[in-house]
């Protein structure tokens, strides 16, 4: 079946999404909107530059157009900042897309998501959150692993803050680890910084969580932090994770240790494997809607709430 696409946000990430599906031959057209004039405006030369097929690519500046153009075989990525993420979202599903994948965190606030989520199941329109772990081999593997675990964890130090980076931790915890309840047991602030992105910021601290009574995990993201390290433990495993090295450490009871070589993706090279998917099946498990992915984001909004940042401008 032929279909459309629709990429709402040219900017960095936008433009790795576009680089992914610029070739997939079972869409007719690509449609390209943003705000900002000189994102969309640069979109050409990165065509050109990573020699894009550009044959089906069209531009538009014009909203209510857009929205018009969008019917039951679109596909709508929206790759916009969390500010006014929501009744973007809001607008696009009273359209009745095929199905959303958007950025996260999907908004700013519980509010706006749960609203998300209750628009989604009205009008049957799947909602898809772009947290790619899920499409990493390695984390499927120990997905698998965790299943049948009595004791786990994980514990996470990472740059960046908490609503940037901290949201996919809490989102890879809560795949992983498929808990029903949790309790957070610390939280602190250590700072509100300015992010990359001008008018946005984002939070250093720490979050100790527990997990059904039972998982105890922790998060901590300063300034000083250089080092993105993930651990996890089924308790007869346990899996240190180095992304950026593209490392895993596994160690057993037995104290056997084995360094593995693990292939980290990027955008440019997952969003036309979720497209096609969809296009097949009319859905996709390659990446958690947004029902499997709310405890993620109310502990991130838990934690903004609890040390009064809740207004903070995330992205």
């Amino acid at each position: 079946m032929k279909t459309n696409i629709i990429l709402i946000g040219t900017g960095n990430i936008g433009k790795r999404h576009l680089q992914a599906i610029s070739n997939l031959s079972s869409v007719d057209r690509i449609t390209c909107y943003d705000t900002a004039e000189d994102a969309l405006a640069s979109v050409p030369e990165f065509c050109k530059s990573n020699n894009l097929n550009i044959n089906n690519l069209v531009f538009s500046s014009d909203y209510g157009v857009l929205l018009q153009s969008i019917s039951d075989n679109t596909v709508v990525i929206i790759a916009t900042t969390a500010k006014g993420r929501g009744k973007l979202l809001e607008d696009v599903i009273r359209k009745a897309p095929l199905a959303i994948i958007a950025e996260k965190p999907l908004c700013q606030t519980l509010e706006e998501y749960e609203a998300i989520m209750k628009l989604s199941k009205t009008w049957n329109v799947p909602v898809y959150i772009n947290f790619a772990r899920h499409m990493f081999s390695f984390y499927r593997d120990i997905h698998t692993t965790m299943k049948d675990a009595q004791h786990k964890s994980l514990n996470a130090v990472f740059p960046d803050g908490m609503g940037c980076i901290g949201i996919h931790m809490f989102e890879l915890m809560t795949w992983l680890l498929s808990p029903k309840t949790y309790k957070i047991i610390h939280s602190s602030v250590e700072g509100v910084f300015k992010t990359k992105r001008k008018g946005y910021s984002d939070i250093y601290g720490s979050l100790v969580i527990l997990l059904d009574d039972t998982h105890l995990c922790s998060f901590t993201t300063s300034n000083k932090e250089k080092v993105f390290s993930i651990e996890i433990s089924s308790g007869r495993k346990e899996y240190k994770i180095y992304e950026a090295s593209q490392k895993m450490i596994i160690s057993d009871i037995l104290n056997n240790v084995n360094i593995h070589e693990v292939e980290i993706l990027y955008v440019s090279q997952m969003t036309d494997k979720i497209v096609s998917d969809i296009l097949e099946k009319r859905k996709t498990n390659k990446l958690p809607d947004v029902f499997q992915s709310y405890l993620a984001h109310k502990i991130l909004f838990d934690y903004m709430a609890l040390n009064r940042k809740e207004k903070t401008n995330i992205t």
